[in-house]
């Protein structure tokens, strides 16, 4: 199976289904491995995702449609048809429950990518991702989203 994409609320959404997973006494926190970066290779519709971590995916499996990297060997994988998604570039449409990444008003966007559950009250428009908050559970195979909450 592939990586699924999961979408909360807000923070404290995501940390009530995630208390007991949390441990920060550990080195490699493997429920919640911070993604720093997000690549689109657009033509082939795939996406790259590089963690903050140096122990895990030293070798990553390039053949993949979405695929994790090391922040320090993603550099080798990226070309100049990558395309680095931008903290404003992604979006939960709740309408469709997808995640859509560097929308359009009208027309598809650059890449769109199913969304396998969300936590919260569904909200009635679109709304962007908060780009601080990304994290990777290497145990379930999952990306967790939060939505940015309005300040």
């Amino acid at each position: 199976m592939g990586i699924a994409f999961y979408v909360y609320e807000n923070l404290d959404e995501f940390s009530k289904w995630y208390k007991d997973k949390v441990e920060a006494k550990r080195e490699v926190n493997e429920s919640c491995i911070l993604v720093s970066d997000m690549y689109i290779k657009p033509k082939e519709e795939k996406l790259l995702i590089s963690l903050k971590n140096e122990t895990l995916f030293k070798n990553p499996d390039v053949s993949r449609s979405i695929a994790c990297y090391q922040d320090s060997n993603i550099l080798n994988y990226i070309t100049d048809e990558h395309v680095l998604v931008l903290y404003d570039k992604v979006q939960y449409d709740p309408k469709n429950n997808q995640l859509q990444f560097y929308p359009k008003r009208i027309g598809k966007p650059m890449l769109l990518i199913p969304v396998g559950r969300y936590y919260g009250d569904t909200p009635s428009k679109k709304k962007v991702i908060e780009w601080e908050y990304k994290f990777y559970d290497l145990h379930a195979n999952r990306v967790n989203f939060i939505l940015k909450e309005k300040k």
